[in-house]
């Protein structure tokens, strides 16, 4: 779990920048899922802030984010 507080507009540059802080030696797509699936890979901050949800007990805002490694074929 990684706690950010994400600016509407950039959220998606913000959690991709995080992913290469965190695991710098792979580029990585940032998806919709959990470490069971994926949902789909998000490509813009829109469809970030979207996706945001917030627990029925103690409303805080949390995403499920799961990081794919990008592939680069020759």
């Amino acid at each position: 779990m990684v706690e950010m507080y994400l600016e509407e507009t950039y959220a998606l540059e913000q959690i991709a920048e995080k992913a290469a802080e965190l695991l710098p030696t792979v580029e990585w797509k940032v998806c919709s899922g959990t470490q069971y699936e994926i949902d789909f890979e998000f490509t813009s901050s829109r469809q970030v802030f979207d996706s945001i949800k917030t627990t029925l007990i103690y409303k805080f805002n949390y995403l499920l984010v799961r990081l794919e490694r990008r592939h680069h074929y020759c």
